[in-house]
């Protein structure tokens, strides 16, 4: 049965929470948006499971806040599982707004104990 429209929009609050989690620099928080044994793929590393990602974002750069912004996203899914292609904006705010990276995320999601996580994310930018 195809993912119903409450679940497409949990999945975007999920995206949401990833946002806002790793721009505050909340590991718990950001943490809490992957499976146990999740995995963040990005250019130059990956991240697997949850003490590595805590491990990431308290060792990511503060002196340089950005600001993460999504859009065009496309959701596919059935059951417990679900894809999801996401266009992708950050900004850098330590003055005026100016864009950092382009790009997009590929996702694979999971359905655990009724609430919807992130199995796999990897960030492709575009070309610079």
């Amino acid at each position: 049965m195809p993912l119903s429209l409450e679940d497409q929009l949990d999945i975007m609050e999920l995206m949401a929470r990833y946002n806002h989690a790793i721009d505050s620099s909340q590991p718990e928080d950001w943490a809490d948006t992957f499976t146990e044994d999740g995995v963040f793929e990005g250019s130059a590393m990956t991240v697997r499971g949850r003490e590595e990602m805590l491990a990431f974002v308290r060792n990511r750069d503060q002196s340089n806040p950005i600001r993460h912004w999504n859009n065009n996203i496309l959701i596919d899914g059935d059951g417990d599982d679900a894809t999801a292609k996401v266009y992708l904006v950050t900004f850098d705010v330590t003055g005026p707004p100016e864009v950092r990276v382009t790009g997009m995320y590929h996702d694979t999601l999971k359905r655990v104990d009724g609430q919807w996580k992130f199995t796999h994310r990897k960030v492709q930018a575009d070309a610079s």
